[in-house]
This record gives structure tokens, C-alpha cells and sequence, in this order.
């Protein structure tokens, strides 16, 4: 038995013709019998002599034709007895996986809030893999200016250095947690200009910190779309500086 398969691509690039063939060297099929071979219930004997009965073809041809019909394609027989036969099929407009045929009309505008050029961000955690994480999907937003810091302390001394236009913190963190590090930004004027984010995955953070000191929370898990809007929202809000300082809860954070 041999299968044979082709493909045609058409004019789009996205789809073409299908094309694939069995053949065997097999008794063949007569042409009284081949008129009949695609109807349903219909069974021809493929062997000779006794155990005939047992053995046949037939049967599933007539769902075959059926479903090929549905995909406007056609199946087709070629048969000579004593042999063989060669059964063959042809699907138009096959699509091609990956892809798709370009656009009747311009696409979607992007609704996203947009990312002013330049922006820069740092971003503290004390967990490395979050660190590597957050700073790729502020590259895949439009960032490239980004510092890092695994710690609060690590953060102060970064922004001693030089300015960010942002600071993504999370917010359960060993020595200085996320609010610690915002209300100490928050009392030293020369940091006057930056937007804090608290990164957490605590849904109950406002139960623990005093939040109004940070421009946009940011709740994991983290997705690149949460983080373009959070990022957005905070650029377009008040400084750490023009924010009210955070109250401490019973338990002194």
C-alpha cells in the first residue's frame, strides 16, 4: 500500500489544496462495481473463495464521501481489476497552521493606556525569579530604563544614585517591608518625584500597610496588561511627595 499527499498553496498564502491518494496492488474493483461503492449499507468482498464473506470494503466510503462533501471537496476511485485500486481526495481552501490572510480592514486600535518614552523604573524584591519576571514584562511594555534592588535598603541606595520616574516594591519583605520603604521615600525631598507601586499578592494588603502613599496597586499574579495599566494610572497620579503619609495599624506597620 502507498499514500501519496500534496499541497497546493493558493494565491492568499494562507490556505491551498489538499491533495493525498491510497493505492494497493490489491484484486481491484470492476467498474459495475465501483458505481455502487459509495453507498450506504454497501460491502464488496475483496478475497476469493470461501472466506470472502469475512472480508470486504465498502462501508466506511459512504461517510467518507459525505464528510468530504461537507469540505467542498472530492474523492475518486481508480480501479482496474486484478491490479489494483487507488482511492484519492482534493480539500480546497485548506488553511495553513500559523497563518491567517491578511486583514480586510486596519486593526484594532490599541486601547491600552500608553507609556510616555524614557520612563524609568525600579523594581524591589527580594525574590530573584520576580525580579526577572517583572523586568520582562517592562521590556515587552516599552521599557528598557529599569533598575532592580533585593531589598528596601538596596532600593534607598539605588535612588541615591540616580532618579526613577517609578518604583514597582513589593510588599512582604524581610527588615523593610513594601510601606516602610514608600513612607522613607516619602520624608526625603529629594526623591520628591517618583510614583510608588506596592506589588502583592495579598488581597487584604489595605488590612496590613497604609496604601495612600502609592500611586497604583499592582496585584499578582502579574500580567503584562495589569502592569501597562498600573504603570499608566500611576504616571498620572500625584508624586510620593503630594500623597498622605501612611497611618500605622495595631500591629506598628
Amino acid at each position: 500500500m502507498t499514500l501519496k499527499a500534496e499541497f497546493t498553496a493558493g494565491s492568499r498564502g494562507d490556505s491551498g489544496e489538499l491533495f493525498f491518494a491510497v493505492s494497493d496492488t490489491g484484486v481491484g474493483i470492476s467498474p459495475e462495481d465501483q458505481a455502487k461503492l459509495m453507498e450506504p449499507f454497501v460491502q464488496l468482498s475483496t478475497l476469493r473463495g470461501p472466506n470472502a464473506e469475512h472480508n470486504g470494503t465498502g462501508l466506511g466510503l459512504s461517510i467518507c464521501k459525505r464528510l468530504i462533501n461537507k469540505m467542498n471537496g472530492r474523492i475518486q476511485i481508480a480501479s482496474e481489476v486484478g491490479k489494483g485500486s487507488t482511492f484519492s481526495v482534493r480539500l480546497p481552501d485548506v488553511a495553513i497552521a500559523g497563518r491567517t490572510a491578511a486583514p480586510a480592514q486596519s486593526a484594532a486600535p490599541d486601547n491600552r493606556p500608553p507609556i510616555p518614552p524614557g520612563t524609568s523604573v525600579l523594581i524591589v524584591d527580594d525574590v530573584e525569579m520576580n525580579i526577572r519576571v517583572m523586568c520582562a514584562m517592562c521590556r515587552k511594555a516599552g521599557i528598557t530604563d529599569i533598575g532592580t534592588a533585593a531589598s528596601g535598603e538596596a532600593a534607598l541606595n539605588e535612588l541615591k544614585l540616580r532618579h526613577f520616574d517609578l518604583m514597582l516594591t513589593d510588599m512582604w519583605m524581610p527588615n523593610m517591608n513594601g510601606a516602610e520603604l514608600a513612607a522613607a521615600i516619602q520624608a526625603m525631598p529629594q526623591y520628591a518625584g517618583i510614583r510608588l507601586i506596592a506589588v502583592t499578592a495579598d488581597i487584604e494588603a489595605g488590612g496590613h500597610f497604609g496604601m495612600d502613599v502609592f500611586a497604583a496597586v499592582l496585584n499578582k499574579p502579574v500580567t503584562p496588561e495589569k502592569l501597562q495599566a498600573a504603570i499608566a494610572a500611576a504616571i498620572g497620579a500625584p508624586p510620593a511627595a503630594q500623597r498622605r503619609m501612611p497611618e500605622k495599624n495595631d500591629s506598628g506597620n
